[in-house]
């Protein structure tokens, strides 16, 4: 009865970190979405929560008619770091001549966002939105 037990709890794990691996790109865009109040927006995502692209998209908000994309399609890579943090890498041919880096980093109190250097150019008409 004892190995039956640990065989269904091994393939009970083995399929949750497989789930979250392997979680779809919508989940992220829809977390994000939801998380900005309708603000920001990744349509048409594809890949994984790792390891995907979307198209981005700043609307007015919930309700609102107002929206503006760029015009080509973010690319990101979340990473998992050995001191427990995460490091996302956004990549956006238009705006960005290098990938732009972000940490977030688990602290006593909450999260650490750190911002790694990098350059971009967003199109004016972002500000209007």
């Amino acid at each position: 009865m004892k190995q039956n037990t640990w065989s269904v709890m091994g393939l009970l794990l083995g399929a949750l970190g497989g789930l979250v691996w392997q979680a779809p790109a919508s989940w992220l865009a829809s977390a994000v979405q939801a998380l900005s109040q309708e603000r920001l927006q990744l349509r048409q995502s594809q890949g994984t929560v790792w390891h995907g692209s979307a198209q981005w998209v700043l609307a007015s908000g919930s309700g609102g008619q107002d929206a503006l994309a760029l015009p080509q399609r973010l690319t990101w890579q979340l990473q998992p770091q050995a001191d427990a943090s995460l490091r996302l890498e956004l990549s956006l041919p238009c705006c960005t001549p290098e990938p732009l880096r972000l940490w977030f980093r688990p602290t006593w109190t909450g999260v650490a966002l750190e911002f790694g250097n990098g350059r971009s150019q967003w199109p004016l008409a972002w500000l209007a939105v």
